[in-house]
């Protein structure tokens, strides 16, 4: 009777488990599908990058995936669609810094407190683009983003070392949270 209650228990759990992450696998990509931007697709999730046949191997391999999301929220920021600049911000979160592992790596392998430092730049730009802000605010904001998450990046990919502050984070204006 015991191994029959602790069975279940665990075969709950391994449900769970696998439930959670199939929904945190297929709910940012129903956000936004992928665009052509020039003759590069731009992915709206990992996943769609990933199956697109780009590298991804690395860290910076997604930071230069999220790239392409922050060029993407850029351009259309850039023609006043300052909806559609706010959704490829919060691709660029929820499709790739969440559900690659990033954000989590960097909270266990650099530090707790950068994590919040990288979600409030997430917050700063979405802000800037949610209070229709002048484009050389959200350029100075996802700039800001970009550094920091390549920074990470180099750091995870054993490239840099977490002390060093060469990255546009000490400079964040953290503008605002959306």
């Amino acid at each position: 009777m015991n191994q029959s209650i602790k069975g279940r228990r665990i075969g709950i759990l391994l449900f769970s488990v696998l439930a959670a992450a199939l929904m945190i696998f297929t709910l940012p990509s129903q956000m936004v599908p992928a665009y052509a931007k020039g003759k590069t697709e731009v992915y709206a999730t990992w996943k769609e990058y990933q199956k697109s046949g780009q590298a991804s191997g690395t860290w910076n391999d997604v930071a230069a995936a999220m790239d392409q999301a922050f060029d993407k929220a850029q351009e259309l920021f850039s023609a006043k669609d300052y909806d559609g600049a706010y959704k490829w911000i919060n691709n660029a979160y929820y499709g790739y810094y969440e559900t690659t592992g990033f954000e989590r790596m960097a909270m266990g392998y650099i530090a707790g407190s950068r994590k919040t430092e990288v979600e409030l730049q997430f917050a700063s730009c979405k802000s800037v683009a949610k209070n229709k802000g002048t484009e050389e605010d959200f350029k100075k904001e996802l700039d800001t983003l970009r550094s920091m998450i390549h920074h990470d990046a180099n750091v995870l990919d054993g490239k840099s070392d977490a002390n060093d502050s060469s990255d546009a984070s000490a400079t964040s204006s953290g503008a605002g949270q959306a």
